[in-house]
């Protein structure tokens, strides 16, 4: 036999008690495989979760005759909520001239520039920002213990030009 020619593993589960499915193969890292893309869209998941039970592992990789395994066991799969969607205002500013924008949310607070939220430019509650033309701004709420996002709250962000004075007409001013 030669199990260190196994580069890959295929788990054989059932979600509450469901159909056997599979995941993988999967590479095997440090003698561990992580299943990931169990969702609400697995067959057998209901609204919460469910109960996902080890069914069986076949092992894979070129020259790979591994040892019979077994495999057992279960574990709880929870689905987390999302974090609420952020509060924040519209802001006005003028141009060339930081401001500070705010937000209110749970978790961490991240911004971004564009609405597919692929652009980040800050994070935090409170962010300077310096802008030449209007803009809308996104903010975004994620709970850092599961990773879980809330949509995203659009913060629109107008810039108004500088106001300035021409002074008209003549005066006279005094001496002294």
């Amino acid at each position: 036999n030669n199990p260190g020619a196994c580069t890959n593993a295929t788990i054989q589960y059932s979600v509450n008690g469901g159909a056997t499915q599979s995941f993988g193969p999967a590479a095997i890292s440090g003698g561990q495989v992580t299943v990931t893309g169990l969702s609400l869209a697995t067959p057998g998941m209901t609204g919460t979760g469910g109960t996902v039970t080890l069914v069986g592992v076949t092992f894979s990789g070129a020259g790979c005759t591994a040892c019979t395994a077994t495999l057992s066991g279960t574990f709880v799969v929870t689905v987390a909520p999302n974090p609420a969607a952020p509060v924040a205002s519209a802001q006005e500013i003028c141009n060339g001239q930081a401001s500070i924008l705010t937000a209110s949310g749970e978790n961490n607070l991240r911004w971004y520039s564009d609405a597919g939220l692929t652009t980040q430019i800050a994070s935090g509650a409170s962010i300077a920002y310096t802008g030449a033309s209007s803009t809308t701004l996104y903010v975004q709420s994620t709970n850092p213990d599961t990773g879980c996002k809330s949509t995203a709250t659009p913060v629109a962000v107008t810039v108004n030009p500088v106001p300035s004075a021409t002074p008209t007409g003549s005066s006279a001013v005094c001496v002294g």
